[in-house]
């Protein structure tokens, strides 16, 4: 498999007094899906988005950092 590397353009319009928050285990099917569920890289509700991008894709129980914290997902 090839890298393809996010870029700005790939991401949601960008409030540049306020920046976005993304998790750090981002790829590109990630955020589609982040994003047509409705984050809008605010940060609010972060982990919820997340966690259903990662079920939708079929990751069930694998472990995630939050800041410093790591954070197991819910299995199934």
């Amino acid at each position: 498999p090839t890298i393809e590397w996010l870029k700005p353009k790939d991401f949601p319009p960008i409030d540049w007094s306020k920046g976005q928050v993304w998790p750090l285990d981002i790829t590109r099917e990630k955020m589609e899906i982040m994003v047509e569920e409705g984050y809008d890289g605010s940060g609010k509700d972060l982990l919820h988005y997340s966690c259903l991008a990662d079920r939708k894709l079929g990751q069930y129980g694998k472990t995630i950092m939050l800041g410093t914290m790591p954070y197991k997902l819910p299995e199934g």
